[in-house]
């Protein structure tokens, strides 16, 4: 019963963890795709954003080659927040599985 409260707790950090890295990749992707704060702007704003939505970023691309330009940069927007809802069920499960106290 301990090793799921402390794998409740472990799963939780991670989630805490992934918003974190996703608010500031886009934020940063924000700050260098404007130009803000004297920052240049650069193509590869969104750079930070692909490693969090991964292996939902690649999936428009395998099965749309000719996706029309605006979708694939609001594509990496999305991604990673399919990994933190499928972050989230996992941890809403285990903590139900923890409560009932099953083996």
């Amino acid at each position: 019963m301990r090793y799921r409260v402390a794998f409740s707790r472990l799963l939780n950090g991670v989630v805490i963890v992934f918003t974190l890295a996703y608010a500031a990749a886009v934020a940063i992707t924000v700050i260098a795709y404007f130009g803000l704060f004297g920052a240049e702007p650069t193509p590869f704003a969104g750079i930070f954003l692909i490693p969090l939505g991964l292996p939902w970023v690649v999936l428009p691309d395998m099965l749309l080659p000719s996706i029309p330009d605006p979708f694939p940069a609001v594509w990496a927007f999305i991604a990673p927040l399919i990994n933190l809802g499928l972050l989230l069920l996992l941890l809403r499960a285990l903590r139900r599985w923890s409560a009932r106290g099953e083996a």
